[in-house]
């Protein structure tokens, strides 16, 4: 049993290695990690118009149809 578990914990570092040299090629690649924004660019933009004109976060959710953390979201951006 004791060779089985070398060999696995060799895989895993193995693994380990290849995934830590593909995330530096893709940031060198300049590649965003993590999930899309939800909304767009030109949404962003009009609803920091709309809250700058004193809309409620919660009134722009309603007309985006998003939800208030998305506004916040991307007031913070």
């Amino acid at each position: 049993m004791m060779g089985l578990t070398a060999v696995a914990e060799f895989e895993r570092s193995m693994i380990n290695e290849r995934t830590k040299e593909g995330r530096e090629l893709a940031l060198r690649k300049s590649v965003i990690f993590g999930r899309k924004p939800k909304l767009p660019k030109k949404q962003i933009a009009l609803i920091k118009l709309r809250r700058a004109d004193g809309k409620s976060a919660a009134a722009i959710a309603i007309d985006l149809n998003v939800s208030r953390n998305s506004i916040y979201r991307a007031l913070s951006q």
